[in-house]
């Protein structure tokens, strides 16, 4: 299990989900009460399966190997590891633990107003700053 991204201090809500475009959009909202005047936003595409509640304390993302993926998953859920696909374990501060069936993961900060996101087709503004943007199956460098 590599983690590959870790932010367990905000708080970040689902913004969007696009069956459609299999993108699933998380969001860390600017506040001001936080001083924080960019979102955070972590995409997930194209997505297979999740298992999510819509808001998390806290985030951390890990990339699970093919040995660590909970038999409940591909047995009970199709989950699959295959075409270049990974399994994501999101864990909040709490220490709950989610799941999404992925091939890229992105997370970038941005300036759009809070709630505000551009779709477009298969693309969406990202912003300036790219954190990271990795196939699942790249991250074993």
């Amino acid at each position: 299990m590599k983690q590959i991204y870790s932010d367990l201090k905000k708080h970040y809500v689902i913004l969007e989900f696009h069956r459609s475009q299999s993108q699933l959009l998380i969001r860390c909202l600017k506040s001001e009460v936080d001083l924080i005047d960019y979102n955070i936003d972590i995409l997930f595409m194209p997505v297979r399966k999740m298992i999510l509640p819509d808001t998390f304390e806290g985030i951390e993302i890990y990339v699970l190997e093919d040995n660590e993926i909970p038999e409940f998953l591909i047995n009970n859920f199709g989950f699959s590891s295959g075409f270049d696909y990974g399994v994501f374990l999101i864990k909040t501060r709490d220490s709950n633990s989610y799941y999404i069936n992925a091939m890229l993961v992105g997370v970038f900060h941005n300036e759009l107003d809070m709630l505000e996101s551009r779709w477009d087709r298969l693309s969406y503004y990202l912003g300036e700053e790219k954190l990271f943007y990795m196939q699942h199956k790249a991250l074993e460098d």
